[in-house]
């Protein structure tokens, strides 16, 4: 009775936490032509007969013949001093892509933060997807926690030493922030779970002999 009880109050959980957005929107839209409409205005890319940066069917596409060079195209974001979390997404496809020397060199989509002076904040940049080979349209999305440091943050999508094409719609990115809702709610289950675990356990403890020592430990689990 015990584990089929822990069975259904695992499924329950995993379907909720699975289902539910625990983000709300925080701010408005912070990229300039994330869907590329207006081609590439907003965006800072690379030119040249080996690489280049074009658009296509309102698309980004990164093309590279040359695995020597990175073709990049990327966007600076700033004042970002009063966000912590960013929700990143977009569609990505790659065709063709041949990974370089390296596991790092493939078609990939990542966010870099930044500090005041301009520096990447070290071991803090985010990739959201690195694909290589040929795959049809998939949609990512993630939400990142920026260092509280950052103050701008930099979005590129880049053939990374790696030849091939890689295609990218509909960027966007925005400021997002918990809802109470999922907080309280995550709050209510972390405490079922401590309740139910004590209650599973039970029959392995002697809570008879349990000393005040014990029993302000087991309250302060729940507390917290």
């Amino acid at each position: 009775m015990r584990y089929v009880v822990v069975a259904v109050l695992a499924g329950a959980t995993a379907l909720f936490f699975s289902t539910y957005d625990p983000y709300a929107p925080d701010g408005p839209e912070l990229l300039v032509n994330g869907d590329f409409r207006a081609g590439l205005l907003g965006w800072e890319f690379s030119t040249g007969v080996e690489g280049r940066a074009s658009v296509a069917h309102d698309a980004l596409v990164l093309t590279s013949h040359d695995p020597r060079r990175i073709v990049y195209l990327r966007q600076r974001v700033g004042d970002l001093l009063h966000h912590r979390l960013l929700r990143l997404s977009g569609w990505l496809r790659a065709s063709g892509v041949r990974r370089g020397v390296h596991y790092w060199n493939t078609a990939r989509l990542l966010l870099v933060p930044t500090d005041s002076a301009g520096k990447p904040a070290h071991g803090a940049y985010h990739v959201l997807s690195s694909l290589q080979g040929t795959s049809d349209w998939r949609h990512v999305q993630e939400v990142i926690l920026i260092p509280p440091d950052t103050v701008s943050v930099e979005l590129i999508a880049e053939l990374h030493r790696a030849v091939g094409s890689f295609w990218v719609r509909d960027l966007r990115l925005q400021p997002v922030k918990e809802t109470p809702g999922f907080s309280r709610a995550r709050k209510v289950a972390t405490l079922v779970w401590v309740i139910v675990g004590l209650w599973v356990m039970a029959p392995y403890l002697d809570i008879r002999r349990w000393s005040a020592r014990h029993w302000t430990l087991a309250l302060s689990v729940l507390v917290v």
